[in-house]
């Protein structure tokens, strides 16, 4: 299984009830994702669940970015279900009594193959 990064505390402690390995950044989705040490990540396979919103896009946008320049082994953004609110996330994933890993299987889970080409966006992250 792989490593799941969700957007805040409340999320990553919910999934962590759950036997699902998770972290979150610091400060979660208006943080700078340089100011969270993502070494530990480098040569994981992680997979990123935002919110399902705006912010929480942008979130794992940043923070896909980040982790590919740090070099994980294998990136994926979690494409949230269509019949999910908006801000519906991984706490309410598991409030609601869905099996985490058996969705986890069941939606996709967008390979992130941004690739970093000019100096600066390589400086934004």
């Amino acid at each position: 299984m792989s490593l799941l990064v969700s957007e805040g505390e409340k999320c990553a402690n919910a999934l962590i009830e759950q036997g699902i390995t998770a972290t979150t950044a610091m400060s979660g989705a208006n943080a700078d994702p340089n100011k969270t040490d993502w070494t530990p990540l480098k040569g994981k396979h992680v997979i990123i669940w935002p919110d399902n919103d705006e912010p929480g896009k942008k979130y794992a946008e940043k923070s896909a970015m980040k982790l590919t320049c740090l070099g994980v082994e294998e990136l994926c953004i979690l494409e949230i279900p269509k019949d999910k609110p908006r801000g519906w996330d991984a706490a309410d994933c598991v409030k609601e009594g869905i099996n985490v890993e058996k969705l986890l299987s069941s939606i996709l889970q967008v390979p992130y193959v941004k690739k970093l080409s000019t100096t600066e966006e390589l400086s934004k992250v």
